[in-house]
């Protein structure tokens, strides 16, 4: 409707939505919850960082960071910048050398624990044994057996346990829409057209969408405000013309 009205529309792509990632990765942690710093990597370089709690889905990576990370992830992924991937930093308060002196203290005090349970007390139980799983070939039977070049894998995988970004969820799924007509072709005291006299915009019509927070519904109030009152101060003086 608004191209037909002299408008251009930019491209349109769900915001504030899960990631989708690899089934096989998601579903062995469906359920689970994990405090991380997550950076969105581009051809293995750090392109935007979000810190929150995580959900692992069935699809793949949910929450307010994942929420966050959403829109750069779909942009790169539609302008195939090349392989797109969250690194999930599960120990962000501390280096990978510290994580590594813990999990020697570990194995000093229990060398009988069992290989799967190295993690147990630092993460969540079923995400620990996923970053063990994913780290080695092989997890050691007991603590006592790991090698200083797993421990080291380990530690490193704690510090960016990567998953492949496949997409987006549907629109079904997401809190906002990305993209609309630009705000160069408003008036933004008013939000009145520039192309079509009488026509105000408002909200997720416009190529404006915000982080988690309320930040939308900010904008989506604050602009049907101003387009309100200047329709009717534009009615009233018409009236008054009249």
């Amino acid at each position: 409707m608004l191209r037909a009205l002299g408008h251009t529309v930019t491209a349109l792509r769900p915001a504030l939505v899960q990631i989708r990632t690899e089934p096989r990765r998601a579903k062995p942690l469906k359920g689970m919850r994990s405090s991380a710093e997550v950076t969105l990597l581009v051809n293995h370089r750090p392109v935007q960082t979000a810190k929150g709690e995580v959900q692992f889905t069935e699809h793949g990576l949910s929450g307010i960071c994942m929420f966050e990370l959403s829109r750069k992830a779909g942009e790169c992924l539609e302008r195939k910048m090349g392989p797109v991937e969250l690194g999930l930093d599960l120990m962000p308060e501390y280096t990978e050398s510290q994580i590594l002196s813990m999990l020697y203290r570990t194995i000093e005090r229990l060398p009988d624990l069992p290989g799967g349970e190295l993690l147990g007390g630092l993460l969540n139980r079923t995400v620990g044994r996923e970053v063990l799983r994913t780290a080695l070939p092989q997890t050691p039977k007991a603590a006592a057996h790991f090698s200083k070049g797993q421990l080291t894998a380990v530690s490193r995988m704690i510090k960016c346990f990567r998953f492949p970004v496949l997409g987006l969820l549907s629109w079904d799924s997401a809190q906002v829409t990305a993209g609309g007509v630009p705000l160069g072709e408003v008036d933004c005291r008013t939000m009145e057209s520039r192309t079509c006299r009488g026509l105000y915009l408002a909200g997720e019509l416009l190529n404006v969408d915000g982080d988690c927070g309320g930040y939308n519904l900010h904008w989506a109030w604050s602009t049907g405000m101003a387009a309100g009152r200047a329709s009717a101060h534009s009615l009233q003086n018409g009236i008054s013309e009249g």
